[in-house]
């Protein structure tokens, strides 16, 4: 069975069925009931990424977007079923798309996008609380020396454009962003969800960046993942920012789900 759902997937991605010939009563090329697959993947392709990338879509208008969608169904089929994960690489295609030049920020804001719906999907993990912690260093275990890792939900971005304002003015009234005023500006962003199932937005610095990154590997240690940000900078002092990751339940141990 393996053989024919790869050949029926080539048939979906490049609509040749003739690798789907030893399946058929036929001959392919008289087999037009096929399109009928092949049109209903493509159409639940593209109304995903609509689904997936609301404000891009209202912003660039549907007329705009809607090319954009299905030459990208086209060239980047899902590698998962559920079609909510769907669109990945969407920002990337984009960034090096021609709509670019038009749009330089539309790439960062489908960053965001995509990452604001992977905080939602994401699955719960149970955080490490302070007095884990506290147990740890009693017991004479150096805290440097703990592998940790974030909670599945944080996603981490780095964008050339101030996107965050004008995604969330759209996401509350679509209809009332006419003009879009996006200002460039290189910034790291951090997103999680919090215990009330709300996705918050904050901007980190890059230091800050280079530490989290280190711990969303989940296989390094605290002092590595210190290290990776005094590579950055070695006057920021992050003890503020490692007291926000554990009061807000962002640390989980490295061997958590993802």
């Amino acid at each position: 069975m393996r053989d024919y759902y790869t050949a029926f997937a080539s048939f979906l991605q490049q609509q040749n069925a003739a690798e789907l010939q030893p399946w058929l009563a036929c001959a392919p090329e008289q087999v037009r009931r096929l399109l009928v697959y092949r049109n209903s993947s493509l159409k639940s392709c593209t109304q995903a990424l609509i689904a997936n990338f609301p404000i891009s879509c209202v912003l660039l208008t549907q007329d705009v977007f809607l090319p954009l969608a299905r030459a990208f169904v086209l060239q980047c089929r899902p590698v998962n079923a559920g079609l909510a994960w769907y669109g990945q690489d969407f920002a990337d295609w984009l960034a090096n798309n021609q709509i670019s030049q038009s749009y330089p920020w539309l790439h960062d804001l489908a960053k965001l996008e995509r990452a604001w719906l992977n905080c939602v999907l994401a699955v719960d993990a149970e955080p490490i609380t302070p007095a884990q912690l506290m147990s740890k260093a009693d017991a004479g275990i150096p805290l440097e020396t703990l592998h940790l890792g974030l909670h599945p939900s944080v996603q981490l971005l780095q964008v050339e454009h101030d996107i965050w304002p004008v995604w969330l003015a759209a996401r509350e009234q679509p209809q009332q962003v006419l003009n879009v005023n996006v200002q460039a500006a290189c910034l790291c962003l951090l997103l999680w969800r919090d215990h009330a199932f709300n996705i918050r937005c904050q901007r980190v610095y890059p230091a800050e960046y280079a530490f989290l990154n280190a711990l969303l590997q989940h296989n390094t240690s605290l002092e590595l993942a210190y290290s990776a940000a005094a590579r950055v900078d070695k006057d920021l002092d992050l003890s503020h920012s490692f007291a926000f990751l554990l009061g807000s339940g962002l640390l989980v141990s490295a061997n958590s789900e993802e």
